[in-house]
């Protein structure tokens, strides 16, 4: 008994700060879920926007076979075959 006596303020404290952090919950959890949506909502859009203007791009078959485009000079390199390392990299080293 002497200990509830004892730590009955910081008790009373937690309690209060409990209510405080649920009524603030209550009334802020709506508009965080409207919030997300809307910004999710705006970001679908955008993606939504950005496939319907490339469904729209139309490649003339043309160009392929302009003196233009021939006249292109491919400048790659090759990549050269490189040995393979280990067969298992986690496996210890010796084996």
């Amino acid at each position: 008994m002497n200990t509830l006596k004892k730590y009955k303020g910081i008790m009373v404290a937690i309690v209060i700060f409990l209510l405080a952090m649920g009524i603030y919950k209550m009334f802020t959890a709506n508009t965080e879920i409207t919030e997300g949506n809307l910004v999710a909502q705006s970001i679908g859009a955008d993606i939504i926007e950005l496939n319907s203007r490339i469904e729209r791009v139309n490649l003339d078959p043309a160009l392929f076979s302009s003196a233009l485009y021939k006249s292109l000079v491919d400048f790659s390199a090759a990549i050269p075959l490189q040995p393979i390392g280990r067969n298992n990299p986690f496996d210890l080293v010796g084996r």
